[in-house]
């Protein structure tokens, strides 16, 4: 049988990436790694179409590569789909274990490159199910068009909120009255002072003109810095960036392929955004199972029973961003929280706003929820701790709702 051909992919900043290709893991990958002269045995990338030439020049049957990077990664992903090159994917904390499981002590794009593609020809990285432990299913074709939406939301967000909190400061100073107002967008929509402070409201904003004339800062002949104008049409373009890609979300969502995925989020009241997240990490449900059901697990506990668990449900859960990893240390005991941050983040503060808050609690199964935390808060378990938990209590059930529509 011919030996595959695997290019280990290291992808850095501009989309610069560093590779090695590999037929078969070395007896001591670390001696190897020694031996090669980085000049002549590594190939350096560009994201330039001189580089792309050299890469399909390469002909690897298959690549390896770190998801990060985002949109980096992904053309070089999408170039191997073009070329029926098969892509796998490592994630950031199993490419760490994985550097250390070959006795790495350093980080640099070349050992990276070299563990990237020593990964695909390790016997021992495996799940239970004896499958590679690449991310499964990782940006497949129906989701890849959600993933972009929603990163691209993140991004918008974050400048949106940045912008605020610098106009606010100037606002104390020009118009008092205005920066302890909220300024948040109304739902999928744009935030009605900002609309006036850019000028761009096509009719007179009446209310507004009306208070801003009883500010104080007139008392002191204070009038709006070209700054504060330029800055509000700022924040008025990126408002006007989410409306036209949060559209664009809410089209994907209504592919009939996520039908049994929005009943379940229907459930949870979720908003546009938790949607989306949530539905580009864990479509589809079936790759967290093997041939369509649970992989169970059968165990002793401390006191001797045997005692069921459920991993499809645990790998489900880590992708969410609720995996964690126990370090013990003589009696001690550590843990680290691994998956996606920005999940485990926005579940948070869902929990937060709508679990934690009794008013909106305005389904069924946030009422669940709501009693759970209830009766956490009576027992003294207060604040993260508790928030925690019903995340765990949230996507678990997330997990069984999808688990019985499919089955």
């Amino acid at each position: 049988m011919k030996s595959k051909k695997v290019l280990g992919l290291d992808i850095g900043k501009a989309g610069f990436a560093v590779g090695l290709v590999l037929t078969g893991l070395p007896e001591n990958l670390e001696k190897y790694y020694s031996s090669l002269d980085k000049k002549t045995d590594f190939h350096h990338l560009k994201l330039d179409r001189e580089s792309v030439e050299r890469f399909l020049e390469i002909k690897p049957d298959a690549i390896v590569l770190e998801p990060t990077g985002g949109w980096y990664s992904s053309f070089w992903a999408r170039l191997c789909e073009r070329h029926n090159i098969e892509v796998n994917f490592v994630s950031h904390a199993r490419l760490k274990a994985q550097r250390e499981h070959f006795n790495f002590t350093n980080k640099t794009d070349y050992e990276d490159a070299t563990v990237l593609a020593a990964c695909y020809f390790d016997t021992a990285f495996q799940f239970y199910d004896g499958k590679k432990r690449f991310l499964r299913d990782y940006n497949p074709l129906e989701s890849r068009s959600i993933r972009d939406c929603v990163l691209e939301m993140e991004q918008l967000d974050k400048m949106r909120g940045s912008l605020i909190n610098q106009i606010r400061q100037r606002l104390s100073f020009e118009y008092p009255e205005l920066a302890t107002e909220s300024l948040h967008r109304r739902g999928i929509g744009l935030t009605p002072p900002i609309v006036w402070l850019s000028q761009a409201n096509e009719k007179p904003m009446t209310k507004r003109d009306n208070h801003y004339k009883k500010s104080i800062a007139h008392l002191l002949g204070i009038e709006f810095s070209s700054h504060t104008r330029n800055h509000a049409k700022l924040i008025h373009q990126i408002e006007l960036q989410l409306i036209e890609t949060e559209n664009e979300l809410k089209l994907l969502l209504d592919n009939p392929k996520f039908a049994i995925y929005n009943e379940v989020f229907d459930l949870y009241g979720f908003g546009l955004t938790m949607r989306g997240m949530l539905l580009y990490k864990i479509y589809p449900l079936e790759k967290f199972l093997i041939d369509g059901k649970p992989l169970l697990l059968y165990k002793k506990n401390d006191a001797g029973d045997t005692v069921k668990i459920d991993r499809s449900q645990s790998f489900f859960q880590s992708y969410l961003g609720l995996s964690k990893k126990v370090i013990q240390s003589g009696d001690g005991f550590k843990t680290n929280w691994s998956g996606s941050s920005m999940l485990r983040s926005h579940l948070y503060i869902w929990t937060m706003s709508q679990i934690a808050v009794e008013k909106n609690r305005t389904t069924d199964k946030k009422i669940e929820l709501g009693s759970k935390w209830d009766k956490l808060r009576t027992k003294g378990v207060k604040g993260k701790d508790a928030i925690i938990r019903c995340c765990y209590t949230l996507t678990r059930g997330i997990y069984r709702e999808l688990l019985k529509r499919i089955e």
